[in-house]
């Protein structure tokens, strides 16, 4: 078992949300079920009776993610936002990193700059 994202009727409002079903939330193998409207609140599915659907909204083929992902990549590292400081250039390896092991590449990273633009 494992943990994931079903729509569900949220008990409290009436509306369908996005819930995640925490595996081993409650126990082994017992879930708990948080709502975007509500995160820190788990409800136990077997005290709760909760109504599930299959999305009604299509899912973005996993290319245009990509390709998202890589606008991000591209914007992170260009001068002024990977060089501005240590945070913004470890964000910028860490998004290099993430489409390398999406697109199974190799990773080829930033170098550090010499000296950050908040360091001027």
């Amino acid at each position: 078992m494992s943990s994931y994202n079903k729509e569900t009727k949220n008990p409290k409002t009436g509306e369908w949300e996005a819930a995640y079903w925490e595996d081993n939330h409650f126990g082994l193998h017992a879930y708990g079920v948080s709502f975007p409207s509500d995160p820190r609140n788990f409800i136990d599915p077997l005290k709760v009776s909760l109504e599930t659907r299959e999305s009604v909204l299509p899912e973005k083929p996993k290319v245009d993610r990509i390709k998202q992902l890589r606008d991000i990549v591209a914007i992170q590292c260009s001068p002024g936002n990977y060089d501005y400081d240590e945070y913004m250039w470890g964000m910028a390896n860490g998004l290099i990193l993430a489409l390398a092991i999406i697109e199974n590449n190799e990773t080829e990273y930033i170098d550090k700059p010499e000296k950050f633009i908040n360091q001027k």
